[in-house]
């Protein structure tokens, strides 16, 4: 076992049967995803969480060599293996919005991910639909401007995980951190908050489009 959360996603816009096969025989799980920002949320969307980092590395050689010689018709989009550090993973507990508790950045700069590049963390703020406060989805949405996708979890409850993907920002644990201050001071959502680095990743075709990436520093508010 590891002390890190282990992830590998696969997002396509077309899965063929036989290639969802090939997946669940190597225990993926299709995830629920019902909405979400254009260009962000794809239709198939596969998950699989080791248990050990020897396993994350066998999984992703595996899948590789599937997507590799899968055609564009089977598959079309891009595969990624992530690590979480436990402690960049903070629980939030539902209180009152207090619209008076400044967010601590301005908006972020969304931008289109060059073909030799891939983000190198997610921010992920994800939140109970039914508990997060109609001003704290403004702010977040209009103002900030987070990307977001909706999940029906097993349980038939809707999640909405807003995110932002850095590419080569040094300062995304200091963001992070941040944004947790912010969110247990100001409340309006019950749900959780993550930091994940990215440990591979690869465009199936290498023409895929993927997820916009953030390269510049938002700037940050003072209180």
């Amino acid at each position: 076992m590891t002390d890190n959360i282990l992830d590998v996603h696969l997002a396509s816009d077309v899965m063929s049967p036989r290639l969802e096969q090939r997946l669940y025989n190597l225990d993926f799980v299709k995830d629920a995803f019902i909405g979400g920002t254009p260009g962000v949320v794809h239709p198939c969307h596969y998950s699989k969480r080791p248990a050990s980092h020897d396993l994350l590395v066998e999984t992703w050689k595996e899948t590789s060599s599937i997507l590799s010689t899968t055609s564009a018709s089977e598959f079309y989009g891009y595969a990624e293996a992530e690590v979480t550090q436990r402690r960049f993973q903070t629980p939030l507990t539902w209180k009152p919005f207090d619209s008076s508790v400044r967010f601590p950045f301005g908006r972020l700069d969304h931008q289109e991910c060059p073909p030799n590049k891939h983000k190198h963390f997610d921010i992920h703020v994800t939140a109970n639909l039914s508990s997060l406060s109609p001003d704290l989805k403004q702010l977040l949405e209009k103002e900030i401007a987070f990307n977001y996708v909706d999940i029906r979890k097993a349980s038939d409850q809707v999640v909405r995980v807003y995110t932002f993907q850095p590419l080569g920002l040094k300062e995304t644990p200091e963001l992070y951190q941040l944004l947790v201050a912010y969110f247990q001071k100001a409340g309006g959502i019950q749900g959780k908050t993550k930091l994940e680095a990215t440990f591979a990743y690869r465009r199936f075709p290498r023409t895929a489009p993927v997820p916009p990436i953030v390269t510049r520093m938002p700037t940050i508010l003072q209180s």
